[in-house]
């Protein structure tokens, strides 16, 4: 499970279990001291949650800890989907005409029988969690009550180059105006000669260009470099081309790899060349050829590590050109190349944003009740200009059909946390966006997501 999910699932678990109807059952079938119990013990696990699930990279005590404790966690969220189904059991029994229907169809249930397996369960998840409380000592957690963990320490999944056009809203004139900086000459250099001819002059590191695409993370950095490296344009101006996906790790050698597999159509084995043998089989490819190399999603601020791949790459002939995509202004003044500003990428206005919204919020795109329309441009508005957060929240709100549930997304909490909504160079309103999502899924498809991703990632 990813860091900070068990924190998120068993905190979902005793927001359960203090719910009204929880605690009406727990009281009238004589567990609801038993239930009390299990709430407060699972209370004081989550705070150490955080700092454990940090530690267990490092630390294989903790790591069986956690995964000991999983189980008995998943064995107290089946406790709360049984007492669910209970209360769900009475509420509809209420219904005088369908009383005898409903009677027959939970024939199997005895409420006596529950009480008691319920009694019984929750008294060895409990004595269970005591175990799992008396050993956190020993590993010393710190206790902390919220993730502070920042959005970028999340690793991102491979980006490609492939794009389908259609599906991209509001982005034609950036695309224009990317093309017309790649397919732009190198700036010149004039110098004047003996014979009093101005002679044109290109220094090495002048022939490739560097043009950094900057902007906070779900703005559509890597749709517009994928719109623009599959450019007809583009794509008959430069051979060969080339897209790399950076992200998290700056490794000369393997970025090097990534390159070189790129530009050779026939497969090359890189995976046990010594980097000497790398260098020159990337020179090889690129060097006198007039290239494109899109860098996607570069977190780098070493100048020493960019300057060793760099050094590679400056061969290419006069109008070669690497794109590069990053949320951080730093990376772009150190990335790109002098006379060649960077190419900072603005929000999507707010019909192209309802757009995407409404893509997904509404079947097939059809705007169904003008209230939730209106309801739904008021959350727009929020998404500032972020395709992401259009996308995610349009997704959100597909299967909420009710004005209240709309209304409640709306003026959720979440959008007043504090801070500078119009200075987000980190992106801190696309992770509200997203944890908004996030909170919204039932707690055994957190669980199943992080699995997903863990097994994405190999871990």
């Amino acid at each position: 499970m990813a860091e900070g999910v068990l924190f998120d699932f068993v905190g979902n678990i005793v927001a359960s279990l203090a719910s009204q109807a929880i605690q009406e059952i727990g009281l009238a079938s004589n567990v609801g001291k038993d239930v009390e119990k299990l709430k407060n013990k699972l209370s004081a696990i989550k705070v150490v949650l955080l700092d454990a699930e940090e530690q267990q990279a490092n630390n294989d005590a903790v790591k069986d800890w956690l995964r000991r404790l999983k189980g008995a966690v998943y064995d107290a969220d089946d406790v709360v989907d049984e007492f669910e189904t209970e209360a769900l059991r009475r509420q509809v029994e209420i219904h005088g005409s369908k009383r005898k229907m409903v009677k027959n169809f939970f024939s199997r249930s005895n409420p006596l029988a529950f009480h008691v397996k319920m009694g019984h369960r929750i008294q060895d998840i409990t004595e269970r969690l005591d175990g799992f409380a008396s050993d956190m000592s020993g590993f010393h957690f710190r206790e902390r009550l919220h993730d502070t963990r920042p959005f970028a320490m999340i690793k991102r999944e491979q980006t490609h180059s492939f794009i389908r056009e259609s599906t991209v809203i509001g982005r034609d004139q950036d695309k224009k105006n990317i093309v017309e900086l790649l397919l732009k000459g190198p700036p010149d250099f004039n110098l004047g000669g003996g014979d009093g001819v101005h002679h044109h002059h290109h220094p090495a590191d002048q022939n490739v260009g560097i043009i950094p695409i900057v902007g906070i993370g779900g703005l559509g950095k890597t749709t517009l470099a994928q719109l623009v490296y599959n450019d007809q344009s583009v794509a008959e101006h430069f051979r060969p081309r080339m897209w790399v996906c950076v992200s998290d790790e700056f490794d000369v050698k393997l970025l090097t790899q990534k390159i070189i597999r790129c530009a050779n159509s026939s497969d090359i084995d890189c995976s046990n060349k010594e980097m000497e043998q790398l260098q020159a089989i990337l020179r090889k490819a690129v060097d006198g050829r007039r290239y494109l190399l899109v860098l996607d999603d570069v977190w780098n601020d070493k100048v020493e590590k960019w300057n060793k791949l760099k050094e590679l790459l400056m061969g290419g002939c006069v109008g070669s050109k690497i794109l590069v995509t990053t949320r951080s202004k730093k990376v772009a003044k150190i990335m790109g190349t002098v006379g060649i500003e960077a190419y900072h990428l603005e929000g999507l206005n707010e019909e192209e944003c309802w757009e995407l919204f409404k893509q997904r919020a509404f079947e097939q795109g059809h705007e169904p009740d003008p209230k939730l329309v209106e309801i739904g441009k008021e959350i727009v508005k929020k998404c500032k200009g972020v395709p992401l957060a259009a996308k995610s929240l349009g997704s959100l709100m597909r299967f909420k059909t009710q004005e209240s549930e709309w209304l409640y997304v709306k003026n959720n909490e979440i959008w007043r946390i504090e801070g500078d909504d119009d200075n987000d160079d980190d992106g801190d309103g696309i992770v509200r966006v997203l944890r908004l999502s996030y909170d919204h899924l039932p707690s055994k498809l957190k669980a199943v997501l992080c699995l997903l991703r863990n097994i994405s990632q190999g871990s």
